[in-house]
């Protein structure tokens, strides 16, 4: 039997291959079920819907960003190998779900631990989705309850691009720059955070900004009690939020929007300590929170239906953003 071959005593092969024909037959039978008299209840409960989009517009135009109940009429995502996928790492202990009140070590340890498997893999060095290349930092601090918190910066009112936007310290890299070292530099000119005192813990696969710049997260722990010196050219304040959070569905909303033509992806929305945190910078910390806690955010990352994607797929030189350019209010 093949889960022998990976390590699974003959019980657990068992149960696995029972789940596995059970989850198998649950999938089949939605998908016979999808007409719209009787598919409509099974798309909304298997297709990640949620009706908590405060950005409804009636779909118009190509490129036009669609509102929920444009989404509706979409067939559901096929999740098959998806959830049989993760059912098998979760029998072969390869994700197990941490708690709430995990602490900053244990989610060292989780990065590190992720980290070395993406390296190990092959994935600790992956091609830029662009020419153009930028590098952000998550730093990662313990908080007042003990949990695991992330510092947000508010972009300064008077730069010309995304004045007063929620973001994460970072910039484009320099000539040669590496992506540690170009966040490194850039949280130190921002917030003043001394690259000696960041423990880089991981960093992620870049992700494609609106302006076709591959951006990549670093993610590091820094000291408990760093008091950020915000830069006044670049950062008018800072702010902590806890990273569990950035998993729930509290205060969350969404809108799909048409990134390429023919790619849609999903623009993800925080409301957080106050502010907006959105687009770009609210994907990274959802990815980086479900590396710590082991599981999945309670909302779809992607839209459903032909052409949803995850903007970590979408390479620049593939898809030109001549004539793409969302609307300022989108990322």
């Amino acid at each position: 039997m093949a889960y022998r071959a990976l390590g699974l005593g003959w019980g657990r092969a068992l149960a696995a291959r029972v789940a596995f024909d059970s989850l198998e037959s649950s999938v089949a039978s939605h998908r016979r079920f999808t007409s719209p008299l009787l598919g409509a209840p099974l798309v909304r409960r298997f297709g990640g819907f949620y009706p908590n989009d405060p950005w409804h517009q009636t779909p118009g135009t190509s490129g036009e960003p669609r509102g929920e109940s444009a989404r509706r009429s979409e067939p559901a995502p096929d999740r098959t190998e998806r959830e049989l996928r993760g059912l098998l790492e979760d029998l072969m202990g390869a994700r197990q779900s941490r708690p709430a009140s995990l602490g900053m070590d244990e989610a060292a340890e989780a990065l590190t631990r992720w980290w070395a498997r993406e390296t190990r893999n092959g994935g600790g060095d992956p091609a830029p989705l662009s020419s153009r290349r930028a590098s952000v930092l998550v730093p990662l601090s313990r908080g007042p309850d003990g949990g695991v918190q992330v510092l947000l910066c508010t972009r300064a009112s008077g730069l010309s691009t995304h004045a007063g936007e929620v973001c994460l310290p970072g910039g484009k890299n320099d000539d040669g720059e590496g992506d540690v070292d170009a966040a490194l530099r850039e949280a130190s000119e921002e917030v003043g955070l001394s690259p000696g005192d960041a423990n880089v813990l991981a960093s992620l696969p870049p992700f494609l900004s609106k302006g076709h710049v591959s951006v990549r997260p670093v993610v590091a722990a820094i000291p408990d009690d760093f008091e950020p010196v915000p830069n006044p050219e670049e950062v008018d304040r800072c702010f902590r939020v806890p990273l569990e959070s950035f998993l729930t569905k509290e205060g969350y909303s969404f809108r799909d929007w048409e990134f390429t033509r023919g790619k849609r992806i999903r623009v993800h929305r925080f409301e957080r300590g106050g502010h907006d945190v959105w687009g770009l910078t609210a994907v990274m910390l959802v990815r980086v929170a479900e590396i710590v806690y082991g599981r999945q955010a309670e909302f779809a990352m992607s839209p459903p239906g032909p052409g949803g994607t995850d903007i970590q797929s979408i390479v620049s030189e593939e898809h030109p953003s001549a004539n793409m350019e969302p609307p300022r209010s989108m990322m």
